[in-house]
């Protein structure tokens, strides 16, 4: 399975989360700076790319285990 296959399949996963943060960004105060959104922004990109990549070398450990 390819980081890709585990990046969608943590997407699947997370739908609600991901809902979440659609509905924050659209709804964001006027009175909150930009960069404080931006600097939200990137921890979540972080936090998925953490989660894609956790999924990917479980995935892979799996197999390995199996073999």
């Amino acid at each position: 399975m390819t980081w890709l296959a585990a990046a969608l399949r943590t997407l699947r996963g997370n739908w609600v989360e991901l809902a979440v943060i659609i509905a924050v960004t659209m709804f964001i105060p006027s009175f909150v700076p930009l960069w404080v959104f931006a600097i939200l922004l990137s921890l979540l990109a972080v936090a998925l790319v953490a989660q894609i990549v956790r999924q990917y070398r479980q995935t892979r450990q799996n197999r390995e285990n199996q073999s």
